[in-house]
């Protein structure tokens, strides 16, 4: 489903951690990374799995993102878009779940 929802050819999915993804979107701006994130979202939520040790009045699985760019400087590393990224994530677990947060980091 995540990698369904991608099409460029520079684009890539990626395990990250025991139940996280990347989605490299080299290029994309903050509003196309974000229109990635809402049909990433929505195929997910399309497969209909099962979730029954939730508690949630989710009874399929669904997930979380947090969608982070960065526009390339010398002074702006890629350990800052991963923490940006990471935060935002948890912002999204802890505003909710099954939902997207964003953030920006400009040069």
């Amino acid at each position: 489903a995540v990698s369904g929802s991608i099409s460029r050819k520079t684009d890539t999915v990626a395990r990250w951690g025991g139940e996280e993804f990347a989605v490299l979107l080299p290029y994309a701006d903050p509003r196309g990374a974000g229109n990635i994130a809402l049909a990433v979202r929505e195929a997910v939520e399309k497969l209909g799995i099962p979730h029954k040790k939730t508690l949630l009045a989710r009874k399929v699985l669904t997930i979380s993102i947090g969608a982070a760019t960065i526009r390339p400087a010398r002074e702006k590393s890629s350990l800052e878009l991963v923490a940006l990224a990471d935060q935002v994530l948890y912002a999204a677990k802890s505003n909710g779940r099954d939902r997207i947060e964003t953030d920006f980091i400009s040069a």
